[in-house]
């Protein structure tokens, strides 16, 4: 069953407590609020899109508002950051801290992210494991990381999403909400839309996040037979192979 968004409100879930009431005058109350820290942007939109939820995401700092991620029908459409758009400001703004609120939404409206959720955090983790290890990356790949102590723990709290379930965390999390792992979906329930190369590509995120290597690996080589030139597929099969080197180091 998903977990329901206005049910954590009302429970008093990242609110310290405070119970919202009906929506007065002309300001929406949101139906969701709480720390980024305790619970991290990417639990959050993993939540929100195994909900299938259709909302505003509107992300904050004490210098005031930095962010702000539309979902719809649990699809990321949208994602405003700064200077930055689409999926080049989700990857800016993944591992900030601050708070959050959470805005029923309408459908329709500006779309500037066509990849699904699951690449979106696989792409984020993938970069920061690149800032981690002090690797180059183009500019607008999260080019202003100066990473404070809290921001630290935010960007390994986000690596720990794709770590080997053999390896403990170096940073639990004691988070409010306990966030389901990423649901395998049956195939007939998925959109006519996704079918073909993108449903095959999510397929293997989907494998990926869930730590399942060879069948990830498999819906890779079958997205190659598609889409012979497509970069996503070799960089993600370099990565598989990559990870494989590691645990044979163990």
């Amino acid at each position: 069953m998903p977990f329901g968004v206005e049910g954590s409100v009302r429970g008093g879930y990242g609110t310290g407590g405070r119970r919202y009431g009906p929506e007065t005058g002309s300001e929406p109350m949101p139906l969701m609020s709480g720390e980024l820290g305790e619970v991290l942007l990417p639990e959050l939109v993993q939540m929100l899109a195994l909900g299938g939820h259709t909302v505003r995401v509107v992300m904050y700092q004490r210098s005031g508002r930095v962010g702000e991620l539309r979902i719809e029908g649990g699809r990321v459409r949208h994602c405003q950051a700064d200077e930055f758009t689409g999926e080049a400001a989700f990857h800016h703004i993944c591992c900030t801290v601050g708070w959050f609120e959470v805005y029923r939404d309408e459908a329709g409206g500006q779309d500037t992210i066509s990849c699904s959720w699951q690449q979106l955090l696989f792409e984020s983790a993938r970069l920061q494991d690149e800032a981690n290890r002090g690797d180059a990356f183009s500019a607008g790949d999260l080019e202003d990381l100066a990473l404070d102590e809290p921001r630290e723990r935010a960007a390994s709290v986000l690596a720990d999403l794709l770590r080997d379930p053999r390896t403990p965390s170096a940073h639990p999390v004691a988070s409010p909400v306990a966030v389901p792992p990423p649901a395998r979906l049956p195939r007939e329930s998925r959109r006519p839309e996704d079918d073909g190369f993108e449903a095959i590509f999510g397929e293997a995120i989907y494998a990926y996040l869930c730590r399942e290597l060879d069948e990830a690996e498999d819906l890779l080589h079958r997205c190659t037979e598609l889409r012979p030139d497509d970069e996503r597929v070799a960089v993600n099969l370099s990565r598989i192979a990559q990870r494989r080197r590691r645990r044979g180091k163990r």
